[in-house]
């Protein structure tokens, strides 16, 4: 199985059986847009979390998305993780997704 993580601003085709992850930063700068194609071909989402703004920026893209949705509190905000939770509990098909390499002290 070959799965690839992206920003999505850059598009290269690959088979339908490569796994894609869409962790957009287009929130944190205009430079890294979000490529429509990746909106229906990706098959989950992952939007780490600092505070409201990056879920609302995505909000719309996100209501009709098919594939698998993580919100992944951002390492360093003691806050992030009660955010975390309570996006979580009013927007039920998400689940949580822990910066596993971040404990690990990972780059």
């Amino acid at each position: 199985m070959v799965s690839i993580e992206t920003s999505g601003s850059y598009w290269v085709d690959v088979p339908d059986s490569v796994f894609i992850t869409l962790s957009p930063k287009e929130h944190i700068s205009p430079k890294y847009p979000v490529l429509p194609v990746f909106w229906k071909r990706s098959n989950e989402f992952k939007l780490v979390v600092y505070d409201k703004s990056e879920f609302e920026y995505y909000e719309k893209n996100i209501k009709d998305y098919k594939g698998l949705k993580y919100l992944s509190p951002e390492h360093e905000s003691s806050d992030s993780v009660g955010l975390a939770i309570e996006l979580l509990m009013d927007n039920k098909d998400f689940k949580i997704s822990i910066q596993t390499h971040k404990y690990l002290k990972l780059p």
